[in-house]
């Protein structure tokens, strides 16, 4: 860090909304655990475990974490999205409650406040790294094919895609290559049709037959 940013970073924290005094720290952390914002539990007594499940899915499909490093960035996306849901359900009981408190929901509001810039920064992290491998395994799919397709070319009962050594396991290749015949099936089905069509398009018209 350049000695600008850090003087930046300094003014730009007198300006934080946040408790200062050792005292407003201490009520602020004590009101985050008590509405299990920073719990070690994902999932608390009363949560919807089917919620949980159905966002850990959606994240995952959403991400698609091609090897493991990438699989524990989403599973940080997700834990600190299931604790934004669980911020604006705190925030919820708070408005509806009889007693309105002011401070609570206030200390609620940094602490979610805080979770989203977590989380745009970690997305942003992710998508980095996660081009950055797309397209290398974009690459080690190519040539999985060509070793794949020698293999059938020998007749070999077990691929040897695996002594090759690629960032990717066989099953992963496996289901590619199942969805990649899958596409150029259909493809061809369109083509064929095309061609139809361009043919008939492209064919004589028939002679006129003269008046009798």
């Amino acid at each position: 860090m350049t000695a600008a940013k850090l003087q930046a970073n300094q003014i730009n924290a007198q300006f934080s909304t946040g408790p200062r005094t050792p005292e407003g720290k201490a009520i602020s952390s004590r009101n985050a655990l008590r509405y299990g914002i920073y719990s070690t539990i994902r999932l608390l007594p009363g949560e919807d475990e089917a919620e949980l499940d159905a966002l850990t899915q959606s994240m995952l499909a959403d991400h698609n974490p091609l090897n493991g490093s990438e699989a524990e960035l989403v599973n940080h996306l997700i834990d600190l999205q299931w604790r934004l849901r669980r911020v604006s359900a705190r925030e919820t009981e708070l408005l509806e409650a009889t007693e309105f408190d002011h401070r609570a929901l206030n200390n609620l509001s940094l602490h979610g406040a805080r979770l989203r810039r977590q989380f745009s920064k970690l997305l942003q992290d992710f998508r980095v790294v996660h081009a950055e491998l797309s397209e290398r395994v974009k690459e080690q799919i190519r040539l999985a094919d060509v070793v794949y397709k020698a293999d059938q070319i020998e007749g070999r009962a077990e691929s040897t895609i695996p002594n090759v050594g690629f960032d990717f396991t066989l099953d992963f290749f496996y289901d590619w290559k199942r969805r990649d015949l899958a596409f150029q099936e259909r493809k061809a089905v369109v083509v064929a049709a095309e061609k139809e069509r361009t043919a008939g398009q492209n064919a004589p018209a028939p002679p006129l037959q003269q008046a009798a």
